[in-house]
């Protein structure tokens, strides 16, 4: 009984090896397209052929020095998001806001932004990117300050606080914009 099992399962390998054997002959039999390559000048006779040059392009970036730029890139925003949760004024900013201390944010406010999640964003190996340059990671930053702003008394200190760190931070983005110039 064993005996007819093992000698059904050699078929069926044998089978579908040669059935991969036929795909790969149809594969080999088509012949590729050559292009004719045009005759030296001055020698119509001549069996010597010169390839044809393409137009030249331009190479684009190997993936290699694209994942290189982008953790370049990475290590800047890291540094300037650890430069801006360093600030003193920083802690409002530095976990999203909780619903139970603050329940009508979501209501007024529709982009909530905060360092950690900006952070885990500048982190994140996705594809596209979700920051590709420092001005859109600045933009985001901004953004959260606005948002601060907007929801809160604007005559407050938390008010007050929020416009002095905007400005230290903006200090703080002009410099790492000159580094990204180096990329």
């Amino acid at each position: 009984m064993e005996k007819e099992e093992k000698e059904d399962e050699k078929e069926d390998e044998n089978e579908s090896y040669n059935e991969d054997e036929d795909e790969n002959e149809d594969e080999e039999s088509t012949p590729a397209p050559e292009t004719p390559l045009p005759e030296t000048p001055g020698d119509s006779n001549s069996t010597k052929q010169t390839p044809v040059s393409t137009p030249s392009r331009k190479r684009s970036l190997s993936p290699g020095s694209v994942s290189s730029q982008r953790k370049r890139f990475q290590n800047i925003a890291v540094n300037l998001i650890n430069s801006i949760q360093a600030h003193r004024f920083s802690s409002p900013f530095l976990q999203p806001v909780n619903k139970r201390s603050a329940p009508d944010y979501h209501k007024c406010i529709y982009q909530p932004k905060d360092l950690k999640g900006i952070l885990r964003a500048v982190k994140l190996k996705q594809n596209p990117p979700a920051y590709g340059l420092v001005k859109e990671l600045e933009r985001d930053i901004m953004l959260m300050f606005a948002n601060c702003v907007m929801f809160n008394k604007s005559d407050g200190d938390l008010v007050e606080l929020t416009r002095s760190m905007s400005s230290d931070v903006a200090n703080m983005f002009k410099m790492f914009e000159e580094a990204e110039l180096d990329l």
